[in-house]
């Protein structure tokens, strides 16, 4: 197996094309261009991940669940979708719990059309606006932190969003080191409503997201403390030892109180995609580890 490091992926694609490399992956957030006639060796697989946003439920106008769902009414994830580099690289979520996932269950409430609430379908602004208004949040100033890694023009959209519900809102845009930016969420929660974030999962099990929800969890970002939900976790991690199955309906269902309970605004779930030659046969995919390349066969 030869690897070879090439920086632009056109010209990845190109090689792959030409016979004269077998695969190569998408990079975070940049999708592969590849030819429509092409596109069936375009392999593309939702990653264990979750891309969203923080709510500081520890102080208004988040500390209101009211408050906290319209804000996952409102959000047009489809727009965010195509400024995170479009549908190849990213797949538009309202749970928390990613796609092909332990205990996964495809559940959206927050959509204009939510029957069957299994997909987002589009924003539902009225619904956001009379959830707002009930709170009586409306005027809220709102502190906003967001990384340049994840795209400014994400960040003006979502800005634009919060004025539009009524609140004032502040952003605070952070570059360098991304690390340092977590950092600074994690320590200084008091002073952000709401803060850009994600996750990556370790292993595949339902607890990896789950448990961000949990009151003593250190990287519960927004305190979102439910006591009744954190023994649910406790009581789904003692059935996981045991009884695997039964732990999945248990997390599923978790999935969707939690959900219901917005500590979150999730925006989207990154894919991976790789492209392979016409020499490549029997792909397969982990959804952790990624392309197996010890399973493909090479003519």
């Amino acid at each position: 197996i030869v690897l070879s490091f090439v920086v632009k992926p056109a010209q990845r694609v190109q090689l792959v094309l030409q016979g004269k490399a077998d695969i190569t992956t998408n990079d975070a957030g940049q999708p592969l261009d590849v030819p429509l006639a092409h596109r069936p060796r375009l392999h593309i697989r939702p990653q264990p991940t979750a891309f969203y946003l923080s709510l500081n439920a520890s102080q208004p106008p988040f500390d209101d669940v009211r408050a906290r769902q319209a804000l996952n009414y409102a959000l047009d994830r489809g727009k965010l979708v195509r400024l995170g580099g479009g549908p190849d690289v990213a797949t538009a979520a309202c749970q928390v719990l990613p796609p092909n996932f332990p205990g996964y269950k495809p559940y959206c409430p927050y959509t204009v059309d939510p029957k069957p609430a299994t997909e987002w379908t589009g924003p539902d602004m009225a619904k956001a606006q009379s959830l707002v208004a009930a709170s009586g949040t409306t005027g809220e100033e709102v502190a906003f932190w967001w990384h340049s890694e994840f795209g400014k023009p994400g960040a003006q959209y979502i800005e634009q969003l919060l004025d539009s519900l009524g609140y004032r809102a502040r952003v605070r845009l952070f570059s360098g080191d991304i690390g340092d930016y977590f950092t600074a969420v994690d320590s200084s929660a008091a002073s952000w409503q709401i803060a850009g974030s994600g996750w990556i999962a370790d292993y595949p099990a339902a607890s990896q997201f789950i448990q961000l929800v949990s009151c003593s969890y250190h990287f519960n970002l927004g305190h979102f403390c439910d006591r009744a939900i954190d023994a649910k976790i406790s009581r789904a991690l003692k059935l996981q030892e045991r009884d695997p199955a039964a732990a999945s309906e248990s997390w599923a269902a978790l999935d969707r109180e939690v959900t219901d309970k917005a500590p979150w605004v999730t925006l989207y779930t990154f894919n991976s995609a790789d492209f392979v030659s016409e020499r490549v046969g029997n792909y397969q995919h982990h959804p952790i580890w990624g392309a197996l390349f010890a399973q493909f066969w090479v003519r």
